[in-house]
């Protein structure tokens, strides 16, 4: 018999690829969000591919919760990857099984006057679990205000993380924090079910929110000049109507001075506009007085917008200026020019 052909064994790979039928999806840029997931935390990278792979390749029955939850819990996680900010959340089942046991220890008949012997009055015992009853109730709305105010507090470490320059131009980021922490919540509150088929949601929108999300992640994750990339792409095939898409990849300040520095197009005010991107100028810090790429676009472009866009943006500027305690002059600057007074210039 002839010799069969010997296969020589090989060693396994240390990163199998995906299989062949579910590669279509990854694009470049899910590709380096992936492996960047595998990089920090192994097991976000697997709740990743499974929503990528629900969204695009396999629409199993009751998906949009599955997908939901897998992007709450890398919402969740980043801070602590990035920042260091510890994962907490309000136990609140805990909390009222607290509150209930001592609601029923406290059940009794009603207060009475404090007993007195002699000169001292013996307070009845009831009176101290009022107090205890009460306290916890205080605790309870204390951790439950804490907890709403938080999702704002951790973006805003989240997109300081390993960024020195964002803390001294926080303001300008808003929006950015903004369109992060109501993208986030959309996708909590739609991780249980509702009572809603997946029929009945519209899928464009959760792709188009999906999105929205990696492009996110991938700019807090990835290096400056990789993400300028995306941004010049964006600039040359992007229009207004993909503010949001723009908006989720300004999360360093070099990459919004960036995009205010190469953006030449007027029609992009109304907009921004609506993104509140006028209403929030840096504000003179000790350590300097910055300048605003977003003021500046405006200048730059005034004589070819639309008058009517034009002024309302700069109306929005002028609020937002005359809530600040000391005005960043520069800011003040723009806004002189861009309305054409030639009178009051700021050297």
């Amino acid at each position: 018999m002839p010799n069969e052909p010997h296969e020589v064994p090989q060693p396994p790979s240390n990163e199998p690829p995906l299989p062949s039928s579910l590669t279509s999806p990854w694009t470049a840029s899910r590709l380096r969000l992936r492996n960047w997931l595998k990089e920090k935390a192994p097991s976000l990278a697997e709740l990743y591919e499974t929503a990528v792979i629900l969204l695009e390749q396999q629409p199993l029955p009751g998906r949009k919760c599955i997908i939901s939850h897998c992007v709450r819990e890398i919402a969740n996680a980043l801070p602590a990857i990035l920042a260091g900010v510890e994962r907490t959340r309000l136990e609140y089942d805990k909390r009222m099984d607290e509150i209930a046991q001592a609601w029923d220890r406290m059940i009794r008949p009603p207060i009475y006057p404090p007993r007195t012997v002699g000169s001292l009055s013996i307070p009845d015992p009831q009176d101290a679990m009022t107090q205890d009853f009460l306290g916890q109730i205080e605790e309870l709305i204390q951790e439950h205000k804490a907890t709403r105010a938080k999702p704002q507090a951790v973006a805003e470490k989240l997109f300081q993380a390993n960024r020195p320059e964002n803390r001294h131009l926080g303001d300008a980021l808003r929006p950015v924090l903004r369109r992060w922490v109501k993208l986030t919540e959309w996708f909590v509150g739609h991780a249980h079910d509702n009572g809603k088929t997946d029929a009945e949601y519209d899928w464009d929108d959760i792709k188009r929110r999906f999105v929205l999300f990696e492009r996110t992640v991938l700019t807090l994750g990835q290096g400056f000049f990789v993400t300028i990339a995306d941004i010049d792409e964006l600039i040359r095939t992007s229009t207004p109507a993909d503010v949001h898409l723009v908006v989720s990849q300004l999360g360093h300040i070099e990459h919004y001075r960036y995009f205010f520095e190469h953006l030449d197009d007027p029609t992009w005010i109304p907009a921004l506009r609506d993104e509140k991107i006028f209403k929030t100028p840096p504000p003179v810090e000790v350590s300097g007085i910055p300048r605003w790429a977003a003021s500046e676009f405006l200048v730059r472009i005034a004589d070819r917008a639309d008058p009517i866009a034009a002024m309302n943006a700069l109306a929005d500027i002028a609020d937002a200026l005359a809530q600040q305690s000391l005005a960043n002059p520069f800011v003040i600057r723009d806004l002189v020019h861009g309305l054409g007074d030639d009178f009051f210039r700021i050297p």
